[in-house]
């Protein structure tokens, strides 16, 4: 019977670390690759460090300051702080108002002069970028980039360094899916990068965007089972429209937009009336976003998005900015 026990216990405890680990990366996986656009840091590095740090952001550290990367105070640091035993005994870290300004701090950071060398590395080499991180003297313990390099190729984070903000938003699930439901697979091969002198090199025509002629596929939305599929190049109002049988003149009111704006590869494309509400009840704002991506996100109206959050039509919220999905904000 003990054996049976322990064997539960091993179970139970595997599938807490995966479901951990799927929040994690659902909820910050964006972030990541929001700031590695920005920064030029692998967005599977920055969230291998984040799950590494944060234990998945349930440590006391992150749950005490909103710390996920085990950033400490240092002389520079003006803001909140709290003190948590590290290699030593009650050590100062950085306190943050939310998670992503975490993140940004991270990416901030690692601007140091002693960081530097890090940027020679090919954004897909998470393995030298690991190894880099150690040498720079970012981890003392000396199996750190082991650690980076067995989450990111366990959950398969490197899915991440070939995603943009442009078609995360349609490409997230199905990253996910592949990882914890379908096993997934190897990571393409990166040639470790070796420093060089910079070669200058002739400028390449850039090759036109494959446009695909395949029919699109129909997926459900979480909130209300909304029908919807993820734009491609090449695809138009009047393209989508004919495949799927709509009025255009409805499917346009249906994702709250003009008939000249141009359809982005990667959004989401609804064929039914958004909700008045989503399945969520807050969405915290990332790098990148506003409120019409909010509402696509969400399978939310946009109308009902700006009343529930008492805002202007036309007006944005800022980074870290908490959007109510459900319940309309209340008036201070």
């Amino acid at each position: 019977m003990k054996k049976y026990t322990v064997i539960f216990l091993l179970i139970g405890t595997f599938i807490n670390a995966q479901s951990s680990a799927e929040t994690y990366i659902k909820r910050f996986a964006k972030t990541a690759v929001g700031e590695m656009e920005k920064y030029g840091i692998p967005a599977s590095i920055t969230l291998a460090q984040g799950m590494l740090e944060s234990g998945y952001g349930n440590s006391d550290l992150a749950n005490r300051s909103n710390n996920h990367f085990g950033i400490k105070c240092h002389s520079s640091w003006t803001g909140e702080r709290v003190y948590h035993d590290d290699d030593a005994k009650g050590e100062c870290f950085r306190k943050y108002e939310s998670p992503w300004w975490s993140y940004r701090d991270h990416s901030k950071f690692l601007q140091k002069k002693r960081y530097q060398g890090l940027y020679q590395y090919d954004q897909k080499d998470y393995k030298s970028w690991a190894r880099g991180l150690k040498k720079a003297g970012y981890a003392t313990n000396p199996k750190y980039p082991e650690l980076l390099i067995s989450k990111i190729e366990k959950y398969q984070l490197w899915r991440y360094d070939y995603m943009t903000n442009q078609n995360i938003d349609g490409e997230l699930d199905g990253a996910l899916a592949a990882t914890f439901k379908q096993g997934g697979n190897t990571p393409p091969p990166v040639v470790p990068t070796t420093p060089t002198t910079p070669v200058v090199t002739k400028p390449v025509t850039p090759t036109k965007p494959v446009v695909s002629n395949e029919p699109h596929t129909v997926h459900k939305h979480r909130t209300g089972k909304l029908p919807y599929v993820i734009a491609r190049n090449g695809d138009t109002w009047d393209k989508i429209a004919a495949e799927m049988d709509i009025k255009i003149k409805k499917l346009v009111e249906y994702n709250d937009v003009a008939i000249d704006r141009a359809v982005i590869p990667g959004q989401y494309i609804f064929l039914k009336k958004k909700k008045s509400r989503a399945k969520e009840k807050y969405h915290t704002v990332q790098p990148g976003e506003d409120m019409y991506r909010i509402a696509q996100k969400h399978g939310v109206r946009l109308g009902k998005l700006y009343e529930k959050n008492l805002m202007r039509i036309g007006e944005q919220p800022n980074v870290g900015d908490v959007i109510y999905l459900k319940k309309k904000k209340k008036k201070k």
